[in-house]
């Protein structure tokens, strides 16, 4: 077995990637990681390995693994640091068994006839014909030789160590895998299995940035969720907002040429309502982080939705969709250049797309204070972005939202309220409130109070394809 640092810049924490079979570093290199550092285990023709000491340095450990890589992570489990998050990404603790893994004919013929000709045909099936040539860079850099021994190697081990799917935080699977079966995945993980768009090598899941798995989706979602009682009431840029962006949207399209629609990141419905008062003969596809999402949307159909649960960017999206919109969410995306380019594929032909986000300088005050904040692209990179992926760009227009309040910690209570304290949660200490509201106050005093500026800009495409 192989360890190979793909990266190491002295962060805090650390993320152990298994890889699967036939793979080696090149599967990783491309992709980010945000501020984790990144070590990599690889080539299980002997299942020896000295484990570094500089893993149990680290103040936090998460583990990932992939395809074989799960069961060899739990063969080698007691000999790393705690993991805070373990997460098995299409693969099975029984990687070999009938109705919960590769079926073992299957298994024994490839390891049998691995060849040349045969490997080629393998990883096909394991990136996807239509990823194939984006994936080239990420293939191994080893012989046939060394790849079959490995494979038998793992044969013949298997029946020597039992994995459990109880070792594991979260499980997840590929629609369209053609290794591991979808069904064999469900039989092993049961509820705990979450199933994304892509092959065997879920590539959009890894371009997203293997260190969101660990933390950000799932932490907004709970944000939001905790805030859905009060959003309503808090929210009122966010409904703001959607009604703004409702009202550039209708404009742009027949509302009852209008057949399906998708809209992402649907929260508690301020756009969902506007827009489904209008499209009436339409059939919508909802999507949220939080399940939660649809009891404040489903009475306000006759015909109900359907609804994708979790992180957009990775889900597998309806195709033919005649409208897409959002309001207030794509900020959150880590890569919306790519994204922008998914929807281009699911769009029919002049279908419209239709969402908010914000600039830079949303909450300026905030980052001016803290230098935290996210990544806002600006109005002239996303209308490249729409255009790049064959989008006609019909509106884009920004507009500055500022609110008072009395004090600061009124400012950190409507945050919180409206679902996006996570982004700024380490000011939560006594000695950093006071510093907080001492600082904000004497910066952003407005009319008797403090001001929060929000910096919203709505952009309207239709889908023309790409020349040539």
């Amino acid at each position: 077995m192989k360890i190979s640092w793909i990266k190491k810049e002295n962060s805090p924490n650390l993320i152990i990637f298994f890889g699967g079979f036939a793979c080696d570093e090149n599967l990783l290199k491309p992709f980010g990681f945000g501020e984790s550092d990144v070590a990599m285990f690889y080539d299980y023709s002997g299942l020896e390995a000295d484990v570094p000491q500089e893993f149990f340095e680290y103040s936090r450990v998460d583990v990932a693994a992939w395809s074989f890589g799960v069961w060899v992570a739990d063969f080698m489990k007691d000999r790393l640091p705690q993991a805070r998050t373990r997460i098995a990404i299409c693969g099975s603790t029984s990687p070999v068994h009938d109705s919960l893994g590769i079926p073992r004919g299957i298994f024994e013929g490839t390891a049998a006839n691995f060849s040349e000709s045969s490997r080629e045909k393998f990883l096909l099936r394991v990136f996807g014909a239509a990823n194939f040539k984006a994936c080239k860079n990420l293939l191994a850099a080893r012989s046939v030789k060394e790849e079959k021994a490995e494979l038998q190697n793992l044969g013949e081990k298997f029946g020597a160590f039992r994995a459990s799917p109880e070792n594991w935080t979260r499980a997840i699977a590929a629609k369209n895998d053609k290794i591991f079966p979808l069904a064999n995945l469900k039989n092993v993980w049961g509820d705990k299995l979450e199933v994304v768009a892509g092959e065997h090598f879920p590539l959009s899941l890894f371009q997203c940035g293997i260190e969101k798995l660990f933390a950000d989706a799932r932490e907004v979602g709970k944000s939001f969720e905790k805030s859905f009682a009060i959003y309503e009431k808090s929210a009122r840029v966010q409904k703001r907002i959607a009604e703004r962006l409702a009202h550039l949207t209708l404009k742009r399209v027949n509302a009852g040429e209008v057949k399906s629609v998708l809209e992402i990141g649907v929260g508690t419905g301020f756009l969902t309502e506007i827009l489904a008062s209008e499209i009436k003969n339409a059939h919508w596809y909802l999507n949220d982080l939080s399940a939660r999402s649809i009891d404040y949307v489903r009475g306000i159909f006759e015909t109900p939705p359907t609804f994708i649960a979790g992180d957009a960017q990775i889900q597998e999206l309806p195709a033919n969709m005649d409208l897409i919109v959002s309001s207030s969410c794509f900020q959150w995306f880590d890569s919306l250049g790519d994204f922008i380019e998914r929807l281009a594929k699911i769009s029919s032909k002049n279908a419209v797309m239709a969402f908010s986000t914000f600039l830079p300088d949303n909450f300026r005050e905030i980052r001016a204070l803290t230098g935290k904040g996210l990544n806002y692209v600006g109005i002239v990179g996303i209308e490249a972005m729409i255009k790049r992926a064959g989008f006609e760009l019909l509106c884009a227009e920004a507009e500055t939202i500022k609110l008072n309040f009395k004090k600061p910690a009124d400012v950190l209570r409507h945050l919180r309220d409206t679902g996006v304290t996570g982004t700024f949660a380490e000011f939560w200490t006594p000695s950093k409130m006071k510093a907080f509201s001492r600082q904000y106050t004497d910066f952003f005093s407005d009319a008797g109070g403090v001001s929060l500026t929000y910096r919203p800009a709505y952009f309207v495409a239709k889908y023309k394809g790409l020349e040539g």
